[in-house]
């Protein structure tokens, strides 16, 4: 291959990487949006678990009325302590995808200009 001909190969990986460097950044963007607006939906799961925890609660303690019904909140309750706790994991795991896809971009970029990407040992099958 001619000299001109690997300065223009190189001229668009360059170009190319600066294309997903910029993708990268509106991504970036949009999963701090979303992030935010998964820890305002834990905000409100909260303060309705609080609320039918406090019902189930109350319901309990009348006599002998709503046993069935009673459970039935404790379970919503619960179910709702669940969403909340996978809302926190979905912000850790989201909060993490920049890092990820610009480690991905790079590995494609160093690949396409013919150097080999170290591939992590928990990575291999």
């Amino acid at each position: 291959m001619a000299d001109p001909d690997i300065h223009l190969k190189l001229d668009r990986i360059l170009a190319g990487q600066q294309q997903l460097l910029t993708r990268i950044a509106e991504q970036s963007e949009t999963i701090k949006t979303l992030a935010a607006a998964v820890s305002v939906q834990q905000e409100s799961l909260d303060t309705n678990t609080e609320t039918i925890s406090r019902l189930a609660e109350a319901m309990s303690r009348e006599a002998g009325g709503g046993r069935d019904l009673a459970e039935a909140i404790a379970s919503i309750a619960a179910n709702l302590k669940l969403i909340q706790q996978d809302g926190a994991r979905m912000v850790v795991l989201v909060g993490r995808l920049p890092e990820a896809v610009a480690q991905a971009a790079q590995d494609a970029v160093l690949m396409a200009m013919g150097e080999g990407v170290d591939i992590p040992p928990g990575d291999r099958e």
